[in-house]
């Protein structure tokens, strides 16, 4: 965090010092369908990378580019499992913005919200997957979303980097090999998955028996 001291000139030989605050605010959206150790491990890295104030995980209501979960879990309890599971790091945060929007969560509306809390010159800066990262040209207003963040991609060794708007920078980490998704079947399946996923939000899945059927 950064400060810098604005001076008034009030009147010949008196001068006031306002503090004034920059803030360097991170947001990281997703389904967080369960929220597992990669997107902590990527959290924890882009902390340091970009040197944040503060870091704002998003549970979407209804992620635009993902494919439609037919049985997702109720946004409360995704939100309970990512709220318990970031309390160690004062530095993580999570906000319902999206959840409490109807429709489809669309990135541009959540930044400029974002933009009318933080105004210049503290700066947005948002973390995405390569995964979607590789499909920029099917975001909704991506050119207004560049103008309103830095646009970040979490990189994967070997990603392809070339071709990308000059706007785009990346956070390169060696991210944890899990996924959501894989988590899921590893549950329907009885099988373990304590190693990826946070103790806070395991204690709810196995409190609610989430992803059995």
């Amino acid at each position: 965090m950064k400060v810098s001291l604005h001076i008034n000139i009030l009147s010949k030989g008196a001068v006031k010092f306002a503090p004034k605050t920059l803030m360097r605010i991170g947001i990281f959206g997703g389904a967080f369908d369960p929220i597992h150790k990669g997107h902590l491990a990527l959290a924890e890295a882009a902390l340091r990378e970009f040197a944040l104030s503060e870091l704002f995980f998003i549970p979407a209501r209804q992620a635009p580019l993902k494919a439609s979960n037919s049985n997702p879990t109720p946004d409360d309890l995704r939100y309970r499992m990512v709220e318990e599971s970031i309390k160690q790091n004062s530095r993580l945060k999570i906000s319902d913005v999206e959840m409490k929007r109807e429709g489809i969560s669309y990135t541009i509306d959540t930044l400029k919200e974002f933009r009318k809390k933080f105004p210049p010159p503290n700066k947005l800066f948002l973390f995405v997957g390569g995964d979607w990262g590789s499909r920029l040209h099917e975001w909704k207003n991506i050119d207004e979303i560049f103008s309103l963040c830095q646009f970040v991609i979490a990189a994967r060794p070997g990603f392809q980097k070339s071709g990308l708007p000059k706007e785009v920078q990346f956070l390169d980490f060696m991210p944890i090999d899990i996924s959501a998704t894989k988590i899921r079947k590893l549950i329907q399946k009885d099988e373990p998955v304590n190693a990826w996923i946070p103790s806070p939000a395991l204690q709810t899945i196995q409190k609610y028996g989430l992803y059995k059927n």
